[in-house]
């Protein structure tokens, strides 16, 4: 029997996202044994677990967040005990996207 997953009150509504050409994107830092999981299931750990951050018109701005970003990541997991490392990126589009998204409201 398949369980309903879904929050109670909340209906799935699909949105346009706009999404600038320069993005920062972060992904957790993975242990060999879940890289190996990523490629049994045919996908790269290393480009294929980015997750979207920020997005800027400018690279400057991007390159600039991608770095604060980082510092701060890391200078917060110095103090406090931190579960999983991230790593900051920031990477060039081509030009601006428009993205479909669902979520919950």
């Amino acid at each position: 029997m398949r369980r309903d997953v879904r929050p109670k009150g909340f209906e799935m509504h699909t949105y346009i996202e706009h999404v600038n050409r320069y993005v920062v994107e972060y992904s957790p830092r993975l242990t060999d044994q879940e890289k190996a999981v990523f490629r049994i299931n045919n996908l790269d750990p290393d480009n294929d677990n980015w997750l979207l951050k920020w997005s800027f018109k400018n690279l400057e701005e991007a390159e600039e967040m991608a770095r604060e970003e980082q510092e701060a990541h890391d200078e917060f997991c110095m103090k406090y005990p931190c579960d999983r490392f991230h790593t900051f990126r920031f990477r060039d589009l081509g030009a601006d996207q428009k993205i479909s998204r669902s979520s919950f409201f």
